[in-house]
């Protein structure tokens, strides 16, 4: 219909009928192996997530505490001015 014609220069030998079935067991084996480190990777984020949402608040280090004056424990300078 257009005025194109396409010329086939080397077409190469047909493969065997082995090499196409082990051409289609390496292609499910990649397809597979793609799908078990992709949900593996879901799940290893989902886990961080979770671990990090349930983590505490993070402390001063006890040298901090002693520059601030805090060595009772307390977590800013108003609670360390009350009495215990």
């Amino acid at each position: 219909m257009q005025g194109i014609e396409i010329v086939i220069i080397h077409r190469g030998e047909r493969p065997s009928f082995e090499e196409e079935l082990v051409n289609d067991v390496l292609e499910i084996v990649t397809v597979f192996s793609a799908r078990l480190y992709g949900s593996r990777s879901h799940k290893a984020k989902k886990t961080l997530e979770a671990l990090v949402e349930t983590m505490p608040a993070p402390q001063p280090p006890a040298d901090e505490q002693l520059q601030l004056g805090l060595t009772d424990g307390t977590q800013s300078a108003e609670d360390s001015t009350q009495p215990q």
